[in-house]
């Protein structure tokens, strides 16, 4: 495996540990700079967590063409299913680039789910479906 793979596999690791670490050193500086509440769509942990998820979308999205071409489909629509689910909540965790391109939420959306573009927020049952999700990928694949 290359060194370039090693890291691409690892770095989320790292900076979670990275992140542990920092705050069991000095957690006033984690909770003052790093997880700044007052800012929460800002913070560098929601930065992280979406080019996390955004990383392991695109190197599903890899894996995903690699199964293709050997022809395996049932290994491809699988981890092509999980794949969008990661871009999925990549685009959720930074609600969607609101927060960075400074679009406002249509009057309707407020009204019926949450003040931001994303349906985590919402009264919809995201997180179940979510859970549900990754139960039935768990022991499908198995």
């Amino acid at each position: 495996m290359s060194l370039r793979k090693i890291l691409a596999y690892a770095w989320p690791i790292l900076v979670i540990l990275t992140l542990v670490f920092t705050y069991a050193a000095a957690p006033h500086f984690f909770v003052s700079y790093v997880f700044q509440i007052e800012q929460r769509e800002l913070q560098l942990v929601e930065i992280l967590t979406f080019l996390a998820a955004s990383m392991a979308g695109g190197l599903l999205l890899i894996s995903t063409w690699e199964f293709l071409k050997e022809p395996n489909y049932l290994a491809a629509g699988l981890v092509g299913l999980v794949a969008m689910a990661a871009l999925f909540f990549a685009g959720e965790e930074i609600s969607w680039g609101q927060s960075y391109l400074q679009w406002t939420t249509p009057t309707w959306w407020q009204e019926n789910f949450s003040g931001e573009t994303n349906l985590h927020n919402s009264r919809l049952p995201v997180h179940q479906l979510s859970a549900l999700f990754i139960l039935c990928i768990f022991f499908y694949y198995r």
